[in-house]
């Protein structure tokens, strides 16, 4: 990745941005083609995640 602000998006989707630093990449995005396709990215990545089941892990298991 060559943008520098690529590393901002995770962040960003975390809402853990500064209002400021928000604003700057949301007049960012709209032009640079590797920022919205890492955004598309993890934005993908987040709702596979979030549509998996969740099991149970079995007893014992942190203590093995």
């Amino acid at each position: 990745m060559s943008c520098p602000k690529t590393k901002l998006i995770s962040a960003y989707l975390d809402e853990e941005l500064r209002s400021s630093d928000r604003a700057a990449l949301e007049t960012h995005l709209p032009g640079c083609a590797e920022c919205g396709a890492a955004l598309m990215d993890m934005r993908s990545l987040r709702a596979a995640f979030k549509s998996t089941d969740r099991h149970q892990a079995p007893y014992g298991f942190a203590t093995r």
